[in-house]
């Protein structure tokens, strides 16, 4: 997500079909069973810790996914500790290091999952619930999803990247940086959706390390392209049924696509996202502009990294 770097060629996964299937199942009845049993505000953090636990281990293995579910949650005891107003400008960062780190050490980016299920656990749709039942929903969700990856026999199957360590300190930085811009923005915007911003953000630094500024504008542009669609669709004189449909078939591809570098995978998934929970047609144009915001962001990010590495190089070699 932030300049070019020197990479290995890197095979593509995608996840067999019998696997999606059994993915969803699982986000459907962990959501479900949050929701039955202690309310939905409970339901992010279900689904933020099975998705973390599943592709956490698809992408670097159990160890490392063990360690994001443990920082995940000891972040978010912190934001209670914390005062509000700076928590986030003082986790996010931390955590963007850490995804700079394991990415210079082991070419993975498990941390970019944690991230992301942070922001989740912490945004508005969970502020209603008390702080260990949404962590005892997360945590056990997260170990269901480890050990899915587990037995299934898809632990570590997205191979890892070696990169130069100078790059991956650069892409850390640049995620601190994007995150930490992505929350000024949306404290300018009085919706409960403005978290978007910075979680679609994230999710452009799951991109294999080593892409291009065309990839990375392909792919956030894929993601505008998605949320476009998904707010012409809510405009539509159709039932809330008909939309949860497109959006299982939307959701259900772009996951086969997630491990892989390919631009279907943004862009079905962003529009699977919100028309499966955006409500009203207003929700629904926040999130596809969140989503252009979040694109633009990355792109300056990209380039702001890569000018400041290339200044680097330049002075280590004069």
């Amino acid at each position: 997500m932030s300049g070019p770097a020197s990479t290995k060629p890197r095979a593509v996964f995608l996840l067999p079909w019998r696997l999606v299937a059994l993915l969803f199942v699982a986000v459907c009845l962990a959501g479900g069973l949050a929701a039955v049993s202690a309310g939905s505000q409970y339901v992010p953090g279900a689904i933020s810790g099975l998705i973390l636990g599943f592709f956490g281990t698809v992408f670097g293995g159990r160890t490392k996914t063990i360690c994001a579910i443990a920082s995940v949650v000891l972040a978010s005891v912190a934001s209670t500790i914390i005062p509000s107003w700076v928590s986030f400008y003082a986790l996010a960062p931390a955590f963007a290091m850490l995804a700079g780190t394991e990415l210079a050490r082991f070419g993975t980016r498990v941390s970019v999952f944690a991230i992301m299920s942070w922001i989740l656990l912490n945004g508005p749709a969970a502020s209603g619930g008390d702080l260990i039942p949404l962590l005892l929903a997360f945590s056990t969700s997260a170990a269901l999803g480890t050990a899915m990856a587990v037995v299934l026999k898809v632990e570590g199957r997205v191979p890892s990247t070696h990169v130069e360590r100078g790059y991956a300190i650069a892409h850390g930085c640049a995620l601190a940086l994007g995150l930490v811009l992505a929350h000024l923005i949306a404290s300018q915007f009085d919706n409960a959706n403005s978290h978007w911003i910075a979680l679609l953000f994230a999710a452009r630094a799951l991109d294999p390390p080593g892409s291009h500024a065309k990839q990375a504008g392909r792919r956030g542009l894929a993601m505008v392209l998605g949320a476009g669609v998904a707010s012409v669709l809510v405009m539509l004189p159709i039932t809330l049924v008909w939309y949860r449909v497109v959006a299982v078939a939307f959701f259900l591809i772009g996951l086969r696509y997630l491990p892989s570098a390919r631009s279907v995978s943004p862009a079905l998934m962003s529009a699977g996202i919100i028309l499966a929970s955006s409500p009203t047609t207003e929700t629904a144009v926040f999130r596809a502009e969140a989503a252009t915001l979040a694109c633009g962001l990355v792109l300056f990010v990209f380039f702001l990294a890569r000018l400041v590495r290339q200044l680097i190089l330049e002075l280590r070699g004069s």
